[in-house]
């Protein structure tokens, strides 16, 4: 399940806090769907543009290119398998999209995609050194690290083979942790790449159970350097090309949650820590259960508004 438009608003709005910005991200017009999709890249671009003139380039200018990247954010919480199933069993799909692009706005043939990198993250990034339901003792989850189960803190504690049913796994998935690298590269559309993609992305639904899209995407493509630099040496390296464009794809049934950790902003950028809303004796928050207190810092809902939880609302 794709929730557009409400996870890219809530991009904009989350960053717009923590000061990320890259205006590096090339943006794409060739395919009726990457202007939903990557509405979140050029949001980011765009938008802030308005915000810090003085040091902020202009957004470059949208182009067509061959080559693209995509990230893929996965719920992993207790309510993730359904989403995970649905999502994966339609790759094909997407694929076939990417190879045989409807036209352009104007008439002129799109683009076809010849050169993939394919990424997959988690949304678990914990809840630091608080204990939380379903998420304590993880410190920070995966942490926005590219194939969580070949480098996650969180997910290589709950093995999606121990959680799903035989015959849910392509057979071509091994209970090999190392069986594949952080990301994908495809060239030719190999009759491989969807059963590897799912290979790493069937993450079981074991995750932390308050789903932080949004900061994990940040933390994959920002916190962490996952562009191709020669001085890199963290485990994203690689990932973002910069004569590439940025796809991200979020498969998830809930809401993003994510909380400002001023830990992973940019330096020197004013951050307002919320990290205490876990921290069931922290003054700062008015109520003491912790349902009541998240969408206080729940970034957006499904109307454009805040989010509201129920007092006696699980988490997942």
């Amino acid at each position: 399940m794709l929730k557009g438009p409400v996870v890219h608003r809530a991009w904009h709005r989350h960053h717009s806090k923590t000061g990320a910005h890259d205006g590096g991200l090339t943006c794409m017009k060739r395919r009726r769907f990457d202007r939903t999709l990557l509405l979140a890249a050029m949001l980011t671009s765009c938008g802030e543009a308005t915000l810090s003139p003085a040091i902020t380039p202009p957004p470059p200018p949208c182009v067509d290119t061959t080559a693209l990247d995509v990230l893929f954010v996965i719920d992993n919480s207790s309510s993730g398998s359904a989403m995970q199933r649905h999502f994966l069993n339609a790759l094909p799909s997407l694929f076939d999209a990417l190879q045989n692009p409807p036209p352009h706005a104007d008439g002129t043939p799109g683009t076809p995609v010849t050169n993939l990198h394919l990424g997959v993250i988690s949304t678990d990034i914990g809840s630091g050194d608080y204990s939380v339901p379903t998420c304590a003792g993880l410190g920070d989850g995966d942490n926005g690290l590219l194939n969580p189960i070949r480098q996650g803190n969180a997910t290589r504690r709950h093995l999606p083979w121990d959680s799903f049913r035989p015959g849910v796994r392509p057979s071509l998935c091994t209970n090999d942790r190392y069986q594949f690298p952080p990301f994908l590269t495809d060239t030719s559309f190999r009759s491989t790449v969807a059963d590897e993609v799912r290979c790493m992305a069937f993450l079981g639904h074991a995750g932390c159970g308050i789903e932080q899209h949004l900061e994990a995407a940040h933390r994959a493509l920002r916190a962490h350097e996952p562009r191709l630099r020669s001085d890199a040496s963290d485990p994203n390296f690689g990932f973002l090309r910069p004569d590439a464009s940025l796809l991200m794809i979020f498969v998830t049934d809930d809401d993003d949650a994510s909380v400002r950790d001023c830990r992973y902003a940019e330096a020197g950028r004013p951050c307002d820590d919320a990290t205490s809303v876990f921290d069931a004796l922290s003054p700062r928050w008015p109520r003491a259960y912790f349902a009541e207190r998240l969408p206080r810092v729940r970034v957006i809902g499904r109307s454009g508004r805040r989010s509201r939880a129920a007092p006696c609302q699980g988490f997942g």
